[in-house]
């Protein structure tokens, strides 16, 4: 068995909500920053990372997979919680 499909695209190339997902992680980490959560460095690169994930964007950041298998031990999502990886 291995990978059987793999693709790297612009994340509006995945979802039609890519501006509302963007606005939200983007609110979400300028509030990290303000509350100075991160360190000056992680800083440098949440916005390095926001950038890239600009709807208007057409670098790929995300990454989809097709595997015929588990890849990671299965993990419990909180409800009403935002996951990205």
């Amino acid at each position: 068995m291995g990978i059987e499909n793999f693709t790297f695209q612009p994340l509006g190339t995945f979802s039609e909500n890519a501006n509302s997902i963007h606005a939200a992680i983007k609110a979400d980490v300028l509030k990290n920053i303000q509350e100075g959560n991160y360190q000056p460095g992680l800083v440098d690169q949440y916005m390095l990372q926001l950038a890239r994930l600009e709807p208007d964007n057409s670098l790929p950041v995300c990454e989809i997979i097709g595997f015929p298998g588990l890849l990671s031990f299965p993990s419990s999502l909180v409800p009403l919680h935002m996951h990205t990886s």
